[in-house]
């Protein structure tokens, strides 16, 4: 196999394990509040799917991006009780690697 077979199937597979992209098949159970949608430049930690209620996932920006939304650099968001997520999504864009303002 060439390097860039090889680069690219590495990198699918990061981005597949860094996602919620398997559980679409149903792998791992019924969740309360269903997939997170993905956005771009940021992802989540403390949390595992199938997601429960009053589970609380915290958001972050990749490195290389900052913040647009919110004041915040690290944003939760809850499980409800109705089967939602809690707050607004975290929105990033490209900036500056140390930048860690709103712009």
């Amino acid at each position: 196999m060439s390097y860039r077979v090889v680069l690219v199937l590495v990198l699918v597979t990061t981005l597949a394990s860094r996602s919620d992209a398997l559980f679409f098949v149903g792998l791992n159970g019924h969740s309360d509040c269903g997939v997170l949608p993905y956005v771009y430049g940021t992802f989540h930690i403390g949390c595992v799917y199938p997601y429960t209620r009053g589970e609380t996932c915290y958001f972050r920006c990749f490195p290389g991006f900052v913040p647009v939304s919110g004041s915040q650099i690290i944003v939760p968001r809850t499980c409800l009780d109705d089967g939602t997520w809690s707050g607004e999504p975290l929105r990033c864009r490209r900036g500056f690697f140390f930048f860690f303002g709103k712009k």
